[in-house]
């Protein structure tokens, strides 16, 4: 039977295979587990972290866990205990969640603001059915589905901004402001919001974050990218890895003879696992300096010299 430090140790490793999609990485969620100091006493408990800072999750003390649920209840039947404790988080994470955007509403906290609207990008196929479930709005551009969100506060230590769902447009349609309006202003806002940084890391490849190394995926929509510029001043085509919500690696590749895309991918994706980065999408996207555009997934053809194949 497991310890407790053995305990957490598993609660970190594999609490979040017990939590539904709406939860996964790929929408940015990670299990915390640490130490807290109260009332003179340490205590280690489990969160979930987001980049909804607007929210305010749920702290669940571990060490009643062990002894109430672990031991107890479940003899020590690791799988039951995660079931159980990831269920109730939900619920509970679902609850700060409705209590986050009503206040952010009633409190005016939220300041209707239409320049403070911006968009973030998520992948779309894994998403979709738990966005419709929620019903929040969102676009779709190819292999990606474009959320909304208010920009609450930002400064060089935090980012607080919150998902856009029916209430919060509510608020905005009674100050003027149509969900159409909404994405014309975050197309425009985003880009403002969170300037692109292009860090260069070898000859031909490239980092692409924001100024606050958060959300900075939503650069490769931006008008003004960076991307265009490198495929206008190389003369290659850009290949790109939107691996995570926050960092897109760039690669440049010769336009006559595009580079094997998969021997890149395995690599690229655990680079960002290692991060500890949200994951976005693991496809292949590409700007075509030929047809000046993004490509997305069976447009992106990905040829060598013996064989020619689609990228999925």
């Amino acid at each position: 039977m497991l310890n407790f430090e053995e305990f957490c140790l598993k609660v970190s490793e594999d609490f979040m295979k017990y939590i539904s999609a709406s939860f996964s990485a790929e929408n940015g969620y990670h299990a915390v587990v640490k130490d807290v100091v109260k009332n003179g006493k340490t205590f280690r408990v489990l969160l979930i972290d987001s980049p909804d800072k607007a929210i305010k999750p749920p702290v669940v003390p571990l060490d009643r866990l062990y002894d109430s649920i672990f031991l107890k209840k479940y003899n020590g039947d690791v799988v039951s205990t995660l079931k159980e404790i990831a269920a109730s988080y939900e619920k509970n994470y679902t609850k700060a969640v409705e209590m986050a955007h009503k206040s952010a509403v009633d409190d005016n906290s939220l300041k209707i603001d239409i320049n403070n609207v911006f968009f973030a990008l998520m992948n779309y196929d894994a998403n979709k059915a738990e966005l419709d479930a929620a019903n929040i709005p969102y676009s779709v551009e190819g292999e990606l589905a474009i959320t909304y969100r208010v920009l609450i506060a930002s400064n060089e230590n935090e980012i607080k901004s919150i998902l856009i769902n029916q209430n919060i447009i509510k608020a905005f349609e009674n100050n003027g402001f149509t969900f159409e309006k909404l994405k014309e202003a975050a197309m425009e806002n985003t880009e403002r919001l969170f300037p692109e940084k292009l860090v260069r890391i070898s000859e031909d490849a490239y980092l692409l974050t924001s100024e606050y190394s958060c959300f900075g995926s939503s650069a490769i929509l931006y008008e003004h990218s960076s991307i265009k510029e490198l495929a206008d001043r190389s003369g290659k085509n850009v290949l790109i890895f939107p691996c995570s919500i926050n960092t897109c690696f760039v690669l440049l590749v010769d336009e006559d003879v595009v580079r094997e895309a998969d021997m890149y991918k395995d690599n690229i994706s655990q680079f960002f696992i290692d991060m500890d980065e949200p994951v976005l999408n693991t496809q292949v996207m590409m700007y075509s300096n030929k047809e000046k555009k993004l490509l997305f997934g069976d447009d992106v053809v990905i040829e060598n010299s013996k064989s020619k194949k689609n990228v999925r």
